[in-house]
């Protein structure tokens, strides 16, 4: 994860796909998904 914050703060898209919560809650955006529509965009 610090990585990926790493590689954000220097201006670069990082897409993560993940069904951990924890993984999840470290992310600045979060996009919920469910049967294909989208049920959260935070």
């Amino acid at each position: 994860m610090e990585l990926f914050t790493e590689l954000n703060k220097e201006g670069r898209t990082v897409l993560i796909i993940t069904h951990d919560k924890d993984v999840a809650a470290k992310c600045m955006r979060t996009v919920v998904i469910e049967d294909g529509k989208i049920i959260d965009n935070n």
